[in-house]
């Protein structure tokens, strides 16, 4: 939805609007925390008695007030254990995202840490993980932030040693993300989905990360942006443009003009 800026386009806000006016329910499903999606709708002028998937499933809102409905969360007990994997790998660092805050783990706040709060409108707040452990928040979810070139040995040992009690991703060549075991964007829209009577087939979705895999998968229609790699690209069922080139809002024109000439009463009723 955003270009490489960080910006929403005109097209992209216009034609989010329209699927909005045309009665079809527009939800953001997204790994991002909610500072960082808030901005965003409010510019789209959404429907304020609608939800938002958050933390890459972990956490769901209802954008009126911006109420937790539900969530999903790690436990205290397990984050001594995901420390301790950063012990031999200086350079990556541990984050904790909770309902309202964004921390890490440590005395100082790493530049690499909050030039990725930045981009979600959010302030890093360093701690220890003892202290943290004293008055715990719920954390939906752990984030592995380092160089790129660091994270590329970490993620291999990392993902051995997570692989049977949480769900890893990849979504950021800069970050790897542990969540709960189980939950994706996915598992997030399958329950929304559920909740609101709406069928997967009645569902379409567009994503260009590895996070998106899941729920691409899920949807009656996935749709790769044109900047997505290989991976996800060959898990949907159409591709649009880039995110550079309004590839939203082209494949918003395409589904709409498709189902002015649909005779079935079949639509979507969720994007």
């Amino acid at each position: 939805l955003l270009n490489s800026a960080h910006k929403l386009s005109k097209e992209n806000i216009d034609a989010v609007r329209l699927l909005k006016s045309s009665g079809i329910k527009v939800v953001l499903c997204t790994g991002r925390p909610l500072s960082g999606v808030v901005p965003y709708f409010k510019e789209l002028s959404l429907d304020e008695n609608s939800f938002a998937i958050l933390n890459n499933g972990c956490s769901t809102f209802h954008t009126g007030s911006w109420e937790l409905q539900s969530y999903h969360d790690i436990k205290s007990d397990d984050l001594a254990f995901l420390e301790k994997l950063t012990v031999d790998y200086p350079g990556i660092y541990m984050t904790l995202t909770t309902s309202d805050h964004y921390y890490v783990i440590g005395d100082t706040v790493p530049k690499i840490v909050q030039d990725d709060a930045d981009l979600v409108f959010d302030t890093v707040y360093p701690i220890q993980l003892s202290k943290f452990t004293q008055n715990p928040e719920p954390v939906f979810k752990v984030m592995y932030v380092g160089n790129p070139s660091q994270m590329d040995i970490f993620q291999p040992f990392a993902s051995q040693q997570l692989s049977q009690k949480f769900n890893t991703v990849r979504s950021q060549p800069y970050l790897f993300e542990v969540l709960p075991q189980g939950i994706s964007k996915a598992t997030g829209l399958q329950k929304l989905a559920k909740d609101l009577a709406i069928s997967p087939e009645n569902i379409m979705g567009i994503g260009d990360q590895l996070n998106d895999l899941e729920m691409l998968k899920y949807v009656g229609l996935g749709v790769a942006m044109g900047n997505a790699p290989e991976i996800v690209k060959k898990s949907s069922n159409l591709i649009t443009d880039t995110n550079d080139k309004n590839g939203v809002a082209k494949i918003i024109a395409y589904i709409l003009l498709s189902l002015i000439h649909i005779s079935e009463p079949t639509r979507l009723d969720v994007i």
